[in-house]
């Protein structure tokens, strides 16, 4: 029990010296970001009904875009993914995708900023050294698709206009193509 107690204290003393430190004063401005983490993709099947499983990728981006003080961002960002087959085909998958992006902050009055996002644009697809032993072809094809993003993150104020980012993507395309991109950024107003 006593631990308990001491815990509760320690909580509620460093939100409290948080929050009082926060300076949350933001301006409408312009932001660059550089992010980089894992790709994580989720099973894409093939022709005659069989999965193509992936190991674990990287996925590494940058993006350019403007904060308004009511809490609405808007950004142009760019983003490199590889990944590849974790069975005996020898599949790689590479993603070059561009997508317009629209975020909210949420201002807790601390150094930490919750945000969600959705996001739209294309990926540039090439597919390599893919072998299929039953003779279909795989349903992806290389070149140009739809993709979608939804965003949801934490960004931790180190300056008055650095930020560090932790972000979850979820990043799907018009075919059998889905990932989970967990990355960490940093991001620079101006």
């Amino acid at each position: 029990m006593r631990s308990l107690g001491i815990a509760i204290v320690l909580t509620v003393a460093v939100a409290a010296a948080t929050s009082a430190q926060a300076d949350t004063k933001r301006i409408d401005s312009f932001y660059v970001e550089a992010r980089g983490g894992l790709a994580i993709p989720f099973d894409s099947e093939v022709d005659g009904g069989s999965d193509v499983s992936y190991d674990v990728g990287y996925s590494v981006g940058g993006a350019l875009g403007y904060q308004f003080t009511n809490g609405l961002r808007f950004e142009a960002e760019g983003s490199y993914q590889r990944v590849e087959e974790d069975s005996s085909g020898g599949l790689e998958a590479e993603f070059s995708t561009l997508l317009g992006n629209l975020y909210y902050d949420y201002d807790l009055g601390t150094r930490i900023t919750p945000y969600v996002g959705i996001g739209a644009g294309v990926s540039f697809i090439d597919l390599d050294n893919f072998n299929d032993s039953s003779g279909g072809g795989f349903v992806l094809d290389d070149g140009t698709q739809f993709a979608y993003a939804f965003h949801a993150g934490l960004a931790f104020e180190l300056t008055d206009r650095l930020d560090a980012t932790l972000n979850y993507t979820f990043l799907g395309h018009e075919v059998d193509l889905f990932s989970n991109n967990i990355t960490a950024g940093i991001r620079a107003e101006f």
